[in-house]
């Protein structure tokens, strides 16, 4: 009679032999024969492993904790726990919060994990083999097939059919060109699908620019990397013999259109925390069909939005229950939900906040809970990175300002004087909607930000007029110029008149609430300041 674990392990593995592998074995009909059936669904273990990940790989998704005890021997993804798919490509993400100092679980760790989680099995096993070599044959399988077949499925990801001797290289420079700067996973592989092969490099960025969360960044530091990739990806499409049309079939195949992102998820939460379960439905419809085209439901079809990198994270550590999930106001700013969230977390932590403007007291305390989305110790980057003393990030307070905080470089201070000197003499005031951003990516902007705008430098401003005791002229008032109320006209007149200020209605593309000083007329002098501002905010970069 076997001792201790011997006798649990041996009943355990007959029972998976009979019931799990017996397409592979002929059933064993007793306990002793157990040795002499092992070397087979070992290998069949290690291989549905190996796909398994390779699946969660060519998806995005991360499992979280993968602990021995979290992975199956029959190849299934189970414990759902804090599990997520990639937004923009970085290895070093991972969701769960208690792996955020090691990143154990990360993107890129899991293969390697899995190994690992083999090898335990086999530690495990040994006593009831008492043979090391089959085992150490099938781990030493899983490592060399691991790199062959994952080379084959990114050769699926990018719609390459036949095998090249620069593949491997393709597929590496591709996912170091892709952490250059946030960059959309899922997006990106399914647009490249619409990549010809007789475009040009600038031509296939253009069909897969939408996958970028910062586009602007993209154009003024890494686009000549892009085409480099790209020209190299267009000459290996060279040597494909399939049609572009049976290329995207094949490329929509295994790239999904559709997947769960986290702020999906949390708008499903929040709606039936108030009884509304009508987005699990829409979300389930949908992620039962991933990878079909569903036009009726694009709007999922698109990259994180600003208000869920904080508002997920305050829901996170506790804030903002029962939210609606409404979205950001129309300068792209934090709704009232997640302002309330903010103030809350704030006062918690004996910090003054009107939950929008982010003090640098309120940025170091988010500092201690946000790390584990960006992949770095933000908090040992606080003190180099965060506007200090001398940031040219300020807080403009004019006696004609109201609205949202007005953030803005300092060399553009003696603008907004002026524009508040206006404002004073024609008895109207100014309700900024939107001033300094980090992002072109604005949710819900009546006019689409421009590549080179002069938000990201610091130097326009958008926003209402209020006039004649309270009444507001808002875009569709501005745009009507001069017919409109006489305070506003001599406003705005002013604006047009001063050689140093642009008025957004004279553009190509009218704007009638913005204002800047045309610093974006000359893209050098633009860049450097656009440069200046984003290190002032842009942790780690």
């Amino acid at each position: 009679m076997l001792e201790g674990y011997k006798a649990p392990l041996l009943k355990n593995g007959h029972y998976a032999l009979n019931y799990f592998f017996s397409q592979t074995k002929k059933p064993l009909k007793d306990y002793s024969d157990l040795h002499r059936g092992l070397d087979i669904p070992m290998t069949v273990i290690w291989d549905r492993t190996l796909e398994m990940i390779l699946h969660w790989q060519r998806v995005g998704f991360v499992h979280g904790v993968m602990n021995t005890d979290n992975m199956s021997i029959l190849g299934q993804t189970i414990d759902y726990g804090p599990y997520g798919w990639l937004e923009d490509y970085d290895k070093e993400w991972t969701p769960n919060t208690t792996d955020r100092q090691h990143r154990r679980y990360r993107f890129g760790n899991q293969p390697p994990i899995a190994q690992w989680n083999l090898y335990q099995l086999a530690n495990a096993l040994f006593p009831l083999i008492e043979e090391a070599k089959p085992l150490e044959d099938a781990l030493q399988r899983y490592g060399d097939e691991f790199q062959v077949n994952y080379q084959s499925m990114m050769r699926s990801k990018l719609g390459l059919h036949t095998e090249q001797p620069g593949d491997k290289n393709l597929v590496i420079e591709l996912e170091e060109t892709l952490s250059l700067t946030e960059t959309d996973m899922t997006i990106f592989f399914r647009l490249l699908s619409d990549v010809e092969r007789t475009d040009s490099a600038e031509n296939a960025i253009e069909k897969i620019y939408t996958a970028f969360y910062h586009p602007e960044i993209l154009e003024a530091t890494y686009k000549e990397q892009w085409k480099t990739w790209f020209n190299s990806y267009l000459e290996r499409l060279g040597l494909e013999d399939q049609t572009d049309e049976a290329r995207k079939r094949t490329m929509d195949a295994v790239n999904p259109k559709y997947v769960l992102r986290n702020y999906m998820a949390q708008l499903a939460i929040d709606a039936a925390d108030k009884g509304d379960y009508s987005i699990i439905d829409e979300l389930y419809a949908l992620l039962k069909s991933p990878y079909s085209e569903q036009v009726e439901q694009e709007k999922w079809f698109a990259k994180r939005p600003e208000w869920a990198r904080h508002k997920v994270l305050l829901n996170t550590l506790g804030y903002r229950k029962g939210g609606t999930g409404a979205k950001l106001d129309e300068d792209g700013l934090f709704g009232k939900e997640t302002q309330n969230a903010m103030i809350a977390f704030a006062q918690d932590n004996n910090i003054e906040s009107d939950g929008d403007w982010l003090t640098r007291p309120l940025i170091n305390l988010l500092l201690k809970e946000i790390d584990v989305y960006y992949g770095n110790d933000w908090s040992d980057l606080a003190e180099n990175n965060l506007p200090a003393e001398g940031s040219p990030l300020r807080l403009y307070q004019g006696s004609r300002f109201r609205g949202k905080p007005c953030r803005a470089d300092v060399l553009f201070l003696p603008m907004l004087d002026k524009i508040n000197a206006y404002a004073e003499q024609a008895k109207v005031y100014i309700a900024v909607t939107s001033s300094f951003r980090t992002t072109t990516n604005v949710a819900g902007a009546i006019v689409k930000p421009a590549t080179f705008s002069n938000h990201l430098a610091g130097h326009g401003i958008d926003m209402n007029v209020v006039y004649d005791n309270g009444n507001w002229a808002n875009s569709k008032m501005l745009v009507k110029y001069p017919n409109v109320p006489e305070s506003v006209r001599v406003f705005l007149k002013f604006i047009i008149d001063d050689p140093q200020l642009r008025w957004g209605g004279n553009f190509t593309t009218t704007d009638p609430v913005h204002i800047d000083d045309g610093l974006n007329r000359d893209k050098t002098k633009w860049r450097k300041r656009y440069e200046v501002m984003q290190k002032a905010v842009q942790l780690g970069k």
